[in-house]
């Protein structure tokens, strides 16, 4: 996390049965940091809302998680807020993973940053990569090919991802990959 952010948790279990919810954390390449249980069990239709930092296991290694529960998906979102209350962004946890995936109007100049988070969804390969950054024209700016081990995830800036040393006003991101990613 950013040095006066917070990361705030929603889950809900829409089981009609109590579930056990495994916390598993990520660094930015995607290695995992540490796995813990959340305290107490999810209630049948039931919902819990935490602060990552209350988590014991949590530390600013951690850059992404993921939250499973042993009988099955949970449904859930996050929230990024900073410590002045001047900003709050957030992303439902359930995204469409797919082979080819773009992110439009991603720009990184004075002021504004566009974060990526990529998620290997899979558990059983690596995901490997070809993300390429593209001018509003079509210009190819940049390729890389990260690989993403089973479950894993990054997030980063443009800058961070594609080692940009000049200001992009806009563009976009294509992402092709040999397994589906989110």
């Amino acid at each position: 996390l950013m040095t006066g952010t917070y990361v705030g948790v929603g889950l809900l279990n829409s089981k009609n049965q109590t579930e056990q919810v495994n916390l598993t954390s990520y660094n930015l390449v995607g290695e995992m940091v540490s796995s813990s249980e959340l305290p107490g069990e999810l209630a049948p239709m039931g919902q819990e809302a935490f602060l990552t930092g209350e988590v014991s296991e949590f530390s600013y290694e951690s850059v992404t998680f993921s939250a499973r529960g042993q009988k099955g998906d949970l449904q859930g979102f996050f929230m990024v807020g900073d410590s002045k209350s001047r900003r709050l962004d957030g992303f439902g946890a359930t995204p469409d993973a797919g082979k080819e995936i773009y992110f439009i109007g991603v720009e990184e100049k004075a002021q504004t940053v566009t974060m990526l988070q990529m998620l290997n969804r899979g558990w059983e390969q690596d995901a490997r990569m070809t993300m390429e950054l593209y001018s509003p024209e079509g210009e190819r700016i940049k390729t890389v090919k990260p690989v993403l081990p089973p479950g894993g995830s990054f997030t980063g800036s443009l800058a961070d991802i594609f080692g940009l040393e000049s200001p992009i006003e806009e563009g976009y991101v294509k992402v092709v990959s040999d397994t589906a990613v989110s």
